[in-house]
């Protein structure tokens, strides 16, 4: 009989897509050794990209208690009691949580870290959980690493702006500005979260030189035309660095912290405050110099939803 996994990805305008679109690739890469998924988002939030990706969506369920049967079940949120992994272990053969922080999952069979600064999270508390930690368990599609060798190289410098699914333009539109104002000859694309009916352009800005792209777009290809990746240290920025595309990160939320002390130890371009202005100067330098691939690039694997996806099959018992 086919397996089956239950996949729990919490998502909205204030928590973003990040946890949903990881979520996917893990479950293409479940469905690729033979377990069907099933996709529960909150409030329908998401479900476009759920369908996109080929699965079925499903709405969050009022009551955790009375999800159906399955052999797995993955969780990606920050948002679910505490005891309710204790509840589920009558349902589920094997219990997964996507956990960045390490506090969220403490009565989890497996927890799945492939943050570039997994390694520094003390998962104290899951002293009998299976732990994937590390970049090679990094959850990104495939086709993000192989845009490094084939990037397309043009006279004319292509900055892709994107701050992230909890960003209705308010700040991709301010450093676009700022870019405009500095270079007369850079083409921008601009990514606006698509759980935001109405765009925050609050410059009012429209120009022959900038592109805005609302309804989940191909992020590939915009990387594979792109120069320069400005915006949030989420889940676009570890894209980026599949893609060896040079990058700003500028830090809008508090829970971004771990992650920007890790750039900056690297001498990475990284941003604490939303500086539009400064923003746009260090970009421009980014842009004029031929900077090597930032090192975690070396870390990160391709087959790391491969690499989760094995493991845990190989985890549910006989």
């Amino acid at each position: 009989m086919r397996k089956k996994a239950i996949v729990l990805a919490d998502c909205g305008e204030l928590i973003g897509l990040g946890h949903l679109r990881r979520t996917l690739v893990l479950a293409s890469a479940l469905t690729d050794v033979g377990v069907e998924c099933l996709i529960y988002t909150p409030f329908a939030s998401g479900a476009n990209i759920v369908r996109e990706y080929g699965f079925k969506h499903y709405a969050w369920p009022e009551n955790l208690e009375l999800l159906p049967e399955a052999d797995i079940i993955v969780t990606d949120s920050y948002r679910l009691p505490s005891d309710i992994q204790l509840v589920w272990k009558h349902l589920f053969k094997l219990i997964v949580a996507i956990d960045d922080v390490g506090d969220n999952a403490s009565h989890v069979d497996v927890i799945i870290n492939g943050n570039i600064y997994a390694e520094l999270i003390s998962y104290k508390n899951n002293i009998n959980s299976k732990l994937l930690v590390g970049s090679e368990y990094s959850l990104i599609r495939p086709e993000f690493f192989g845009i490094g060798a084939g990037r397309v190289t043009n006279a004319v410098k292509r900055v892709l702006i994107s701050f992230g699914g909890t960003d209705d333009g308010k700040y991709a539109f301010a450093i676009a500005k700022a870019l405009l104002e500095r270079e007369a000859e850079l083409v921008i694309d601009l990514i606006v979260s698509p759980l935001y009916s109405e765009l925050k352009n609050a410059y009012g800005i429209q120009h022959p030189r900038l592109s805005v792209h609302h309804n989940n777009p191909d992020m590939v290809q915009l990387m594979g035309m792109a120069s320069l990746y400005i915006g949030a240290p989420g889940g676009t920025l570890i894209e980026a660095m599949a893609a060896q595309l040079p990058f700003v990160v500028v830090k809008i939320a508090e829970n971004q912290s771990v992650v920007v002390d890790v750039l900056k130890r690297y001498n990475c371009p990284v941003f604490e405050e939303f500086e539009p202005k400064s923003i746009a100067i260090k970009a421009q330098n980014v842009l004029s110099q031929k900077l090597e691939p930032c090192p975690f690039v070396r870390k990160l694997s391709s087959d790391g939803a491969k690499n989760v996806a094995r493991r845990l099959i190989g985890y549910l018992p006989n």
